[in-house]
């Protein structure tokens, strides 16, 4: 009976894991600036399509083209530039251990 009752519980653990386990691969990635969000941008895009993966951002005009700043809590940033409403560029850029703890001055008061 106890080598029955184990077997079963075996049995409903591995299928709630593969349950939850397809939930999360699923489930639509969040927007935000993340690397695999930046990965998920293609050049030709449209600007809607990349806020649908990014959210809004923060818009610069430049001559003939304009560019987009995405920038995450833990202050990495993306910044992708549109050229008649296509994307023609993105970049990525990590700051360094320094940068990350100079970025969170402000937060604590510490300009």
């Amino acid at each position: 009976m106890k080598y029955r009752t184990f077997w079963l519980v075996l049995v409903a653990v591995c299928v709630v894991m593969a349950v939850v386990g397809a939930w999360v691969a699923m489930s639509p990635p969040t927007p935000g600036v993340t690397k695999s969000n930046f990965d998920r941008i293609e050049a030709g895009m449209t600007r809607p399509e990349v806020e649908t993966v990014l959210s809004t951002g923060t818009e610069t005009v430049l001559s003939n083209e304009w560019k987009e700043r995405w920038m995450g809590r833990n202050g990495n940033t993306i910044v992708i530039y549109y050229k008649e409403e296509k994307v023609i560029d993105k970049e990525w850029i990590t700051l360094s251990v320094a940068d990350r703890i100079q970025f969170l001055f402000p937060w604590f008061g510490l300009d």
